[in-house]
């Protein structure tokens, strides 16, 4: 939290409106968070920001001010009043006997005090005759700079001064055990150590030897199976380092100052690029933000897809019946080998296997692997994770960041299931294409045609 400017007469324009801009709050590059819209009112200046915490949730955090202290107790309440957790910290100017100010109780001191009697979800955290003020002409003490929060907040909260820093205000330094939420950039990440492939074919075919994998017919158990000799084997030989935390630079912002404010210019806080909710308000929760994105790249109002009778009864009959078809033959070490060719991702699915696996099993191991897509394609299985993804926004260039519909969405799936998905896509393809079964003024997802084989029909 920011400590509070050095204490000044308070100043006054034309229109007796005190002067602005003297709160701040420093936050920390390596802290996400979110700014809180304007919470001036006619007495205080107050910004805020959101913070995510694993242990209280979401946390505003409000730096304020009040030249006069004459605050009142609705605008005091009206900060309050967030439906998350809160600290609140700031000159007041407010004297009473609660926080031991050696005054009598003024107009700040007394909405303050009544605003802690009236909410019972918050408390005065600022200790008594803490001295957060000396007067440079009487060399008397005073505590003018008050610290609430909410209640289950204060229980592990400590306040103290810090060090004299030349101001007649003492910095307050406040201390709490929260244990912030970091957002992640994608998936945790493996470092793979080239000199361990040998042994680590041998820990996932002994794995499997000893789990009976050759005799097992059960198709999902098959892949489990597989799926777990190979992510307990990296386990064994390589690292894999926790999600990543963003951490960037922000972009340098105009100072503010009186003659900004004169002039008309927008305040620094209001260009902000946090994504916005339909109503123009930022969203701080990543819950939240999770729901906006989910709505702009779905259409959930049905989710039950469209049925096509004809359709069905074509698969039903394909998939039950006996006579020999190309596109159900089993699964060869050739198509597996081709498919591999054709690898690039280092992103990891939901199920942690990663590319760079896949590609350095050995002859016996990709045998292994050829047996569990076989057992799948004749069961008519696909399992859960592969039909699951991590789905990353991404900005589309040129476009504003407040819009949830300027980014795209980039799934990472199973690479396991990935390389089956290609097998699959091959086949489907050549069949085809040498069937003859596609139209010949069709040229997307075809080999070798672009949109320049459209415009010379």
């Amino acid at each position: 939290m920011s400590t509070p400017a050095p204490r000044q007469e308070a100043s006054s324009n034309k229109d007796n409106r005190p002067t602005r801009g003297r709160v701040a709050i420093l936050v920390h590059r390596a802290i996400p968070y979110t700014e809180i819209a304007s919470k001036n009112t006619p007495n205080t200046e107050a910004i805020g920001i959101t913070i995510h915490n694993t242990k209280y949730g979401s946390i505003d955090i409000f730096s304020i001010y009040c030249p006069k202290g004459n605050c009142t107790k609705e605008e005091l309440k009206q900060l309050s009043s967030s439906k998350n957790n809160i600290i609140i910290g700031g000159d007041l100017n407010g004297h009473h006997e609660l926080w031991g100010s050696n005054q009598r109780p003024n107009k700040s001191g007394k909405s303050l005090y009544s605003t802690l009697l009236e909410i019972p979800t918050i408390s005065l955290i600022t200790p008594p005759q803490l001295a957060t003020y000396i007067s440079p002409s009487t060399g008397r003490t005073s505590t003018l700079d008050i610290t609430i929060a909410s209640t289950a907040i204060a229980n592990d909260s400590v306040v103290t001064l810090g060090p004299f820093l030349g101001s007649d205000h003492i910095p307050v330094v406040v201390e709490t055990k929260i244990s912030l939420k970091q957002p992640t950039t994608g998936p945790a990440r493996w470092k793979f150590e080239e000199s361990n492939w040998h042994k680590w074919n041998a820990e996932i075919n002994k794995t499997l030897a000893s789990e009976k994998f050759a005799n097992c017919q059960l198709p999902l158990l098959i892949y489990h199976q597989f799926k777990e000799a190979m992510i307990g084997a990296s386990h064994t030989y390589f690292k894999m380092t926790q999600p990543s935390h963003r951490t960037t630079s922000e972009p340098t912002k105009p100072w503010w100052n009186e003659s900004s404010m004169s002039s008309g210019a927008t305040h620094p806080s209001a260009t902000n690029n946090h994504l916005l909710s339909k109503a123009g308000e930022p969203i701080t929760c990543p819950n939240e933000k999770a729901t906006i994105f989910l709505d702009t790249f779905f259409d959930r109002s049905d989710t039950q897809p469209a049925k096509n009778k004809y359709l069905e009864e074509q698969i039903y009959k394909a998939i039950t019946c006996n006579q020999p078809n190309p596109l159900n033959s089993p699964i060869t070490l050739n198509e597996i080998e081709e498919s591999l060719r054709h690898l690039k991702s280092n992103a990891t699915g939901l199920d942690l296997t990663h590319n760079k696996m896949i590609t350095n099993l050995n002859k016996e191991n990709r045998e292994h692997m050829r047996r569990m897509f076989n057992t799948l394609l004749d069961h008519g299985e696909v399992p859960l994770e592969w039909k699951e993804s991590v789905i990353i926004p991404i900005p589309k260039p040129n476009k504003s960041p407040k819009s949830p519909s300027s980014y795209r969405p980039i799934s990472l799936t199973s690479c396991l299931g990935k390389v089956m998905e290609r097998v699959i896509k091959n086949r489907l393809s050549c069949y085809l294409e040498s069937n003859h079964l596609l139209p010949p003024t069709q040229a997307g997802f075809r080999p070798g045609r672009s949109t320049l084989a459209s415009i010379n029909m």
